[in-house]
């Protein structure tokens, strides 16, 4: 996703970021654990840069659930 971000915009500094898998790899990088998050609301609460997070997340209907905090 991050890839095909950059190849349509360049000058955009993108981070694309699956944070269901967080939990997965998270101790190996930081050196301890975190449990699997239970929404994307809450994913966006543990990032530091909040004001830069938004959250998109596509429905069953096909209508787009917005998190910008």
């Amino acid at each position: 996703m991050q890839n095909e971000l950059s190849n349509i915009r360049p000058d955009v500094p993108w981070e694309a970021t699956n944070q269901a898998a967080v939990h997965l790899w998270y101790q190996n990088v930081f050196g301890y654990p975190v449990a699997p998050l239970e929404s994307t609301e809450a994913a966006i609460y543990t990032w530091p840069e909040t004001a830069t997070s938004v959250g998109v997340k596509l429905l069953p209907n096909d209508d787009l659930q917005i998190c910008a905090p």
